[in-house]
């Protein structure tokens, strides 16, 4: 049985580039001109908005039954501004014919997630599919990891020792502002939701 899946959303950085003219204008006792052009070519580095999920597993490691599988995710802001995040994921199983088939047998999930105390607490369930950080994360930093490992139940082995198990997280982010009226409009746009943001950075999600 193997298990599977990472999904990594980068964005490509955006460069402005602003090419000005000066004309400079001389009027003497004739009006004339003097003209002066210079072309000028400035790049302009925009904030970037790429996030990553950073995950520690063997994606093509074949475990047995019984074996408790390291699996630990966490979400970094790969960009250059501090972002609003959300994050979604997804888990199928496919049997040896690659044909997708249910992870649940009489209601019971057949691998149990082992989620860390920070998903708890530091995550809102939107109840769309996905769940939305509670902070303000920086550039260059990383939510606490959000799974630790993954076990799976062995009173299912016969029925899926031939599957592999696939397990995908996926990020979204929208630039963080100082303007309060562009966060909404920016997030309401893009996430479809409304918040709050109290001190320290700490996001309230209605």
């Amino acid at each position: 049985m193997k298990y599977l899946g990472r999904i990594k959303m980068k964005r490509p950085l955006m460069v402005l580039m602003v090419v000005v003219t000066v004309c400079l204008t001389a009027v003497g006792g004739i009006y004339a001109w003097s003209k002066l052009s210079a072309s000028v070519t400035n790049n302009i580095k925009t904030p970037t908005v790429d996030t990553e999920v950073v995950e520690k597993f063997d994606k093509d490691s074949t475990v047995d039954w019984f074996d408790q599988v390291e699996k630990e995710v966490q979400f970094k802001n790969t960009g250059t501004a501090p972002v609003f995040l959300r994050v979604s994921y997804a888990e199928f199983w496919k049997d040896a014919d690659g044909k997708v088939i249910s992870g649940l047998v009489d209601g019971n999930e057949v691998v149990n997630k082992n989620w860390t105390e920070a998903w708890q607490n530091d995550w809102f369930d939107g109840g769309d599919g996905w769940y939305y950080y509670k902070k303000v994360l920086p550039a260059n930093e990383m939510t606490a990891k959000v799974l630790t490992s993954l076990k799976f139940d062995s009173n299912y082995a016969e029925i899926y020792q031939t599957a592999d198990y696939t397990l995908k997280f996926v990020s979204e982010a929208v630039q963080y502002s100082d303007d309060d009226s562009v966060n909404h409009r920016a997030v309401q746009a893009n996430f479809g939701r409304d918040f709050k943001v109290i001190s320290n950075n700490v996001i309230t999600w209605n």
